[in-house]
């Protein structure tokens, strides 16, 4: 049984949907599932980061810049077995959470969504 996991997520000028995409991770994700919030901004010029922050990720820059730097940043932070990453402008369905976790306990599954 998946006891917890660390979330995470890299962006960029995210402002517009963030608050809504995160809400929505703390409704679905339970919370004593929930490891860490790790979050990598690529160097926003909005309120990306105070959002991130605002939500209780802890935030950490992206040292180059891009998509394959922030999911690497990202991913160097992850201290559980299993990790759940989130695009900064999906807001996952209400019921998503009770569907994952059944993957995430079959070996021969890599990847869940």
């Amino acid at each position: 049984m998946i006891d917890k996991v660390d979330l995470v997520m890299w962006a960029k000028d995210g402002e517009k949907y963030l608050p809504k995409v995160l809400k929505r991770i703390d409704e679905v994700i339970p919370s004593e599932n929930t490891s860490r919030k790790i979050f990598v901004d690529d160097h926003s010029a909005d309120q990306t980061v105070k959002i991130a922050k605002d939500f209780n990720w802890d935030v950490y820059l992206n040292p180059k810049g891009g998509i394959p730097c922030g999911a690497n940043e990202a991913l160097k932070h992850v201290e559980c077995d299993y990790f759940v990453s989130v695009e900064q402008d999906v807001i996952l369905a209400k019921d998503w959470w009770n569907k994952i976790p059944k993957y995430m306990e079959d070996k021969n599954v890599a990847c869940a969504q």
